[in-house]
């Protein structure tokens, strides 16, 4: 070039047309003090190059300016590519209509710079012209020893729902899993800046908006060094949800011997005094804070709710939408603080963990309610599973240290008509986390029901669920490789009403000895126990006197009866009756 250039000191193009395949490519220019060129190409078919990876219709005009040796190039112009198809991984997109307007300036010495100003590079449907994606913004690109790219975006805004329609099958199964969160669109402006040399640096200020989680935008304030033998993380913070949502990172990873030793900062905060839509008619109120220190082979920190309240709102049709039910958790406080030990293989005795002084509660809860009860009677100012007006759900003690959850108690408080309605504990809880490698975490604890009336969860059932029940359930795994068969349950209902009992004998025996049992025999209790994937059932019934067909089961007054059932027959079983009972 720089030779043709030598020879030709000045030319002239008025007009030069080429003609391929029913495409025009028309080319006008001269070369004087310097060169210019001016192109223009219509219906120019790009699949018969580029098929399958991408096919359309490319048409627009591009001007070119330069010097003679094209150290400083200035180009300017408009393309649009019609009915695009492109694939990925062999599947085609469907068809869209692509444009490009845009100016900009590169400039060639020891490194080549690129300056762009995008006035819009948008997608639009076959028919329809308003845009599903529009980008706008300017860009400064470096090339040579580093590499740098400064982005300043004004505008990327996504119809998401019009842009999955035309996106190849297999991208559009990857996006499933994130659908609920960008089906109202997406948008994003701000500025970005990414530098990579012997010491890369990621910095950015962006504000995006997902519509679908909230109506305010989510600002994201990056700066982090990387090199070989470290990662600087001066800055990194979110803040959203009108700033109510704070999450802070900060420290370093550093490099000695092939390792990376880590000394970095987690601090997380989301504080609001109004109750708030935060995603898909979850609402939060309160505060909730949790800082971490990740420093070589420990984290430690704290978790820290104050005044919690959590409501989720169920989609229904009713018209009156205030009659959609809705589940709420109030005034969860928490005070825990956590150390874990990485890597670090723990073994405890379980024993070890009984303690008789109960020591103050760091937990509570003041109440777990709906405005349905179990049996779907709609109740107007909330209907308490646990707690009442003036009493707390929940009270407990939690403590996480040397890799083990323990929890010594936790006391669940049921009220039927504002009175105490029987006790639900659970007691010497621990779960140990070891090096979180499932064959060396177990888990063990207890759990109480005692005099325990069900009707305060079904009450307008006429009779299955009336009646107090008293019984345990211990259970205990020592690995969680293969957890239904490590896991060993043994549970036991030793006081239960008599329709209960029906029912309850209907979901752990055959149909025919529940209707025995049911019609001539009184049940004493129900054992259950899980153990190596197998539920085993034992029901304790007794003759109510005279004969019964209780002794063509066996010929005694009291009997048991003991059934193997696999655990996935067992809970589908479980489940069909149970829905049964509530229709």
């Amino acid at each position: 070039m720089n030779l043709l250039l030598v020879l030709i000191k000045q030319l002239e193009i008025n007009e030069l047309n080429l003609f391929y395949n029913q495409a025009l490519i028309k080319l006008n220019g001269f070369i004087k003090e310097n060169i210019f060129t001016s192109l223009y190409i219509n219906n120019f078919h790009l699949g018969n190059f580029l098929y399958p990876y991408l096919q359309g219709i490319l048409n627009g005009n591009v001007n070119i300016q330069s010097n003679y040796d094209f150290s400083y190039i200035q180009l300017s112009g408009n393309i649009s590519l019609n009915r695009t198809i492109y694939t990925v991984d062999n599947y085609f997109s469907r068809e869209q209509n692509l444009y490009l307007k845009t100016d900009g300036t590169i400039i060639r010495n020891n490194s080549t710079n690129i300056y762009l100003n995008v006035y819009e590079l948008s997608a639009k449907t076959i028919n329809d012209q308003i845009p599903f994606i529009v980008i706008k913004g300017k860009t400064w690109l470096t090339f040579g020893n580093s590499q740098n790219y400064n982005i300043d975006l004004t505008q990327l805004k996504i119809n998401y729902k019009t842009l999955e329609e035309k996106l190849p099958v297999n991208l559009k199964a990857t996006l499933i899993s994130v659908k609920q969160i960008l089906e109202k669109g997406i948008e994003l402006n701000g500025k970005a800046n990414l530098t990579f040399s012997n010491n890369n640096v990621y910095k950015t200020d962006l504000n995006l908006l997902l519509p679908s989680l909230h109506p305010s935008p989510i600002n994201i304030d990056v700066d982090i060094e990387q090199g070989k033998t470290a990662i600087n993380f001066n800055k990194v913070s979110i803040l959203g949800w009108y700033n109510s949502l704070i999450v802070k990172l900060k420290g370093n990873m550093n490099k000695v011997k092939e390792k990376w030793i880590p000394d970095i900062k987690l601090f997380l905060q989301y504080q609001n005094p109004q109750l708030s839509e935060v995603y898909n008619n979850i609402f939060l109120r309160g505060r909730m804070l949790l800082e971490a220190n990740y420093k070589i082979n420990t984290i430690k920190g704290k978790i820290d709710i104050n005044h919690f309240d959590l409501k989720y709102i169920l989609e229904c049709e009713k018209e009156n939408k205030e009659l959609c039910p809705y589940y709420q958790v109030e005034g969860l406080n928490l005070s825990l603080p956590f150390l874990h030990t990485m890597e670090k293989k723990t073994f405890i005795s379980y024993q070890g963990f009984e303690d008789i002084h109960l020591p103050e509660p760091n937990i509570k809860i003041k109440s777990i309610k709906s405005n349905y009860s179990l049996d779907n009677s709609y109740y107007q100012n909330g209907f308490y599973f646990l707690g009442s007006n003036d009493h707390n759900a929940i009270e407990g003690y939690l403590q996480y240290k040397e890799n083990i959850l323990w929890i010594p108690y936790l006391k669940f408080y049921s009220f039927l008509k504002n009175r105490p309605n029987g006790n639900i504990e659970l007691k010497n809880f621990y779960f140990n986390l070891s090096d979180l490698k499932p064959e060396n975490m177990n888990i063990a604890g207890k759990f109480y029901i005692i005099n325990y009336d069900l009707n305060a969860l079904f009450p307008k059932a006429e009779s299955v669920f009336k009646g107090d029940v008293s019984g345990y359930i211990f259970f205990r795994s020592n690995s969680f490789d293969d957890i239904i068969r490590n896991i060993n349950v043994k549970s036991s209902i030793y006081k239960i009403s008599k329709d209960f009992a029906g029912f309850a004998v209907r979901i752990i025996a055959p149909t025919i000895i529940a209707a025995v049992v049911n019609e001539t025999l009184r049940i004493e209790g129900i054992d259950l126990e899980l153990n190596h994937g197998v539920v085993y059932t034992y029901i304790k019934v007794k003759s109510p006197g005279f004969f019964s067909l209780s002794r063509i089961i066996q010929p005694m007054d009291e009997e048991i009866r003991q059934e193997r059932i696999p655990l996935a027959e067992f809970i589908k079983r479980s489940q069909k009756e149970i829905k049964m009972e509530l229709e």
